[in-house]
C-alpha cells in the first residue's frame, strides 16, 4: 500500500514508522556494541544523534560521513577524502582551540573543496610554526620546500660534509 502524503494521518503514520525503524536499529546496535549513553550524557540528545547516524548509513556517500563522524576509518580513496574533507575539521572545531592540527585540517579541507595546494601549504606551516601556532625560533629555510624536514636528506648530508 502506498502512503498518501496529502493525508496528514497517513503522512504522520509514515513518519512514525520511519522514526521507529531507525531509532530501534540505533538502540539495538548500540546495545550490542556497548555504546549506550553514559550516566552524564543526555539520553534524548544521544538518541537523536544515533538515529541520525542510522538514517545516514542508508545513503551512499553519507554512510562514509556518518562512519567518520563516529570515529570509524573509511578506507580507500573515498574514505580518505571523507576523513580530510569532513571528519578531521569537524573534530578540530569540536575541540575549540586553534592549534597546528586545526589549521592543517582546515587547509586539507580547503585543498579538497577548492583545489588548493594543501600539501605545500602544510609543509610551510610545519616548518614555520610550533604545535601551539607560535613561530619557531630556528626555521630551516629548506624545510618549507620539503627538503631536510626529517634531517636525513641528501642536502643535509652534503652540507654536513662541507
Amino acid at each position: 500500500m502506498k502512503t498518501n502524503f496529502k493525508s496528514p494521518t497517513e503522512a504522520m503514520m509514515w513518519a512514525v514508522d520511519m522514526a521507529l525503524l531507525f531509532t530501534l536499529e540505533a538502540v539495538l546496535y548500540s546495545a550490542v556494541k556497548g555504546y549506550l549513553p553514559d550516566d552524564d550524557e543526555d539520553e534524548a540528545a544521544w538518541l537523536l544523534k544515533e538515529t541520525g547516524f542510522s538514517m545516514m548509513s542508508t545513503l551512499p556517500g553519507l554512510r562514509e560521513v556518518s562512519g567518520a563522524m563516529q570515529g570509524f576509518g573509511g578506507g580507500g580513496i573515498l574514505g580518505s577524502i571523507i576523513e580530510k574533507a569532513f571528519a578531521k575539521p569537524v573534530e578540530q572545531i569540536g575541540q575549540g582551540e586553534v592549534d597546528k592540527a586545526a589549521v592543517r585540517a582546515a587547509i586539507d579541507m580547503a585543498g579538497i573543496w577548492l583545489h588548493l595546494p594543501s600539501s605545500q601549504t602544510n609543509a610551510v606551516i610545519n616548518a614555520v610554526f610550533d604545535d601551539d601556532m607560535g613561530v619557531k625560533r630556528d626555521i630551516n629555510p629548506l624545510e618549507p620546500l620539503g627538503v631536510g624536514a626529517g634531517g636525513n636528506s641528501a642536502i643535509e648530508w652534503i652540507m654536513q660534509k662541507n
